[in-house]
């Protein structure tokens, strides 16, 4: 399995990105919150254990049979913006995690059992991780920065995963729960293991497995829209040719990372939509043979293999346009001119 981390977010256009020694950093910001896709030294991150060793972390049971339901209500927000300093540590044969909550402990290994289940039927495939996936959920950012031992950059990563293990924190700048938490970070850093496990050392493309890892987030149609209104068909779009050649040492600048991003994750989306899991399962299992993404997708979906990125990119981009953009800023289609009554 290759050590590589992803973050899954935009860096901001007209950023200035240093250079690692191993991988490139990046800054990245959506919303209010800030992510990066940095660089990874494989091994350098210690493993829950060990970055843990010197601290207490109390053993709860896991309740299997407990379903509470992934998304926070009012009254879980209200009890998961406390934190301790002891560690409460639940596990199971898939996942081990840490917080600094009880009730948040058992609430992500739910959340985390979900998204393993959730990732693999949607995707139609299935992936041994090699051993239980550690999820360290950290108090806040300012926690979190010295932990990241492996990670060469200056500034704290709010979200990452490489491996089996998956990284986030508990607080925003304010002190409340992060929700992100629950319904954008596990999931798709789970979705990243899960994805990473079954393609291995392969060249499945970057931005394709990216993209799909982010179509569990809960908040990714929201930022489509922002892409969708912002204009998808304009030149915030990588053609399929380049983008499914690009690898993620070949991004070097923020804008394009920025549009590689969006465009992927629009892809992801397009995908699951149009496919059912059995035939997505078919698709990922080729490209993890080493088939060329073109002739994957002409076979998919039926298209003569001659051109068949450029066609697609032409039905994505009307998809994300009809499917995100809000609606008074949709084409308007005037039946009467096109003879229909």
């Amino acid at each position: 399995m290759h050590a590589r981390n992803h973050a899954c977010d935009a860096p901001p256009r007209g950023r200035t990105r240093g250079r690692a020694s191993v991988r490139p950093a990046r800054r990245a910001r959506y919303g209010a919150a800030v992510f990066a896709a940095v660089a990874f030294a494989a091994g350098a991150f210690a493993t829950g254990a060990g970055a843990l060793s010197n601290e207490t972390a109390e053993e709860i049971p896991w309740e299997s049979g407990a379903r509470r339901g992934i998304a926070p209500t009012q009254a879980d927000i209200a009890e998961f913006t406390a934190a301790t300093s002891v560690w409460y540590r639940v596990r199971t044969s898939q996942f081990t995690v840490l917080t600094h909550n009880r009730a948040l402990s058992a609430r992500v290994l739910e959340a985390a059992e979900a998204a393993l289940t959730n990732t693999q039927r949607s995707l139609g495939i299935s992936a041994a991780t090699k051993g239980p996936v550690e999820l360290l959920v950290f108090r806040d950012l300012a926690e979190s920065a010295p932990r990241q031992r492996g990670f060469r950059t200056t500034f704290p990563l709010p979200r990452w995963h490489d491996a089996r293990l998956v990284g986030t924190h508990q607080l925003d700048e304010t002190g409340m729960f992060r929700t992100a938490v629950l319904l954008d970070d596990i999931p798709s850093q789970v979705a990243h293991v899960v994805l990473d496990a079954y393609f291995g050392g392969t060249d499945a493309p970057f931005a394709l497995r990216e993209g799909l890892a982010r179509t569990f987030e809960a908040s990714l149609a929201s930022n489509l829209a922002g892409f969708a209104a912002a204009g998808a068909a304009g030149e915030s779009w990588v053609a399929g040719a380049r983008l499914f050649a690009l690898g993620d040492d070949a991004i070097e600048d923020d804008a394009l990372y920025h549009d590689v991003w969006n465009t992927g994750a629009a892809w992801g989306m397009f995908l699951r939509e149009k496919l059912p899991p059995a035939r997505m399962g078919a698709l990922l299992a080729r490209l993890r043979n080493g088939d060329p993404i073109a002739q994957v997708l002409a076979d998919a979906f039926d298209h003569p293999p001659e051109d068949v990125l450029a066609r697609m990119d032409e039905e994505l981009r009307d998809w994300v346009l009809m499917t995100f953009k809000p609606p008074e800023q949709k084409p308007v289609v005037d039946l009467k001119k096109q003879g229909i009554t």
